[in-house]
């Protein structure tokens, strides 16, 4: 997940030469082919390039509890407009998504069972 996808698939191929026919390395392998397959076709970052950085602005004047953010236009939203709105913008697919997490429960349930 940090772009390290040659690491990773070398990591995967000495887990399976091991561990012949673990899936979760072999599903995770794939995965991790994939991902190092898009960004070498697209010629970008791990992001695939979706990603523009945030403009972080700081309201020292803004009093806690007062949550409104102005929308295009100057108009002002609610915490919760604003949720949706950022929702809307996330660039990935439920499938990507799915898969990221699930990785990331794998690796936090290992390193879990991997301590005494």
């Amino acid at each position: 997940m940090h772009g390290s996808y040659d690491k990773a698939i070398a990591a995967y191929d000495r887990a399976l030469e091991l561990q012949p026919g673990w899936a979760l390395a072999e599903g995770n392998r794939a995965i991790a082919g994939a991902r190092r397959e898009r960004v070498r076709q697209q010629g970008c970052d791990a992001t695939g390039g979706q990603v523009e950085p945030d403009e972080i602005v700081f309201d020292l004047n803004r009093q806690v509890g007062a949550a409104a953010e102005e929308a295009e236009g100057g108009a002002s939203m609610s915490d919760v407009a604003s949720s949706e709105l950022w929702l809307r913008r996330v660039q990935t697919t439920p499938g990507e998504f799915l898969r990221a997490k699930f990785a990331y429960q794998a690796a936090r349930d290992e390193q879990g069972s991997a301590e005494p």
